[in-house]
């Protein structure tokens, strides 16, 4: 039921980016990415509170950052979703 194309699965208007390099293995590629083309930070639901508060801190204090709304995903925490399940159990 939670994966059912609804609302909160319509397009975010998101771009992710993959980089491959063949001669390079890399775990991270730093690029510059302009600051007024992010609106918010969504992350990982797994991500455990207090690293997600320290996380959610660090991005505010850079310069410029400091109303960017971070937040973390309740796809998997979603309390309407939780609750129609259990009352088709």
């Amino acid at each position: 039921m939670p994966f059912l194309k609804r609302y909160q699965f319509r397009d975010e208007k998101e771009f992710r980016i993959i980089y491959e390099d063949k001669e390079k293995k890399m775990k991270t590629k730093e690029f510059d990415v302009e600051l007024r083309s992010i609106s918010k930070i969504i992350v990982n639901p797994w991500m455990p509170k207090s690293v997600f508060t320290t996380v959610k801190e660090l991005i505010r204090d850079i310069d410029g950052c400091a109303n960017l709304n971070v937040t973390r995903t309740t796809l998997v925490n979603n309390k309407e979703w939780k609750r129609l399940g259990k009352s088709k159990a």
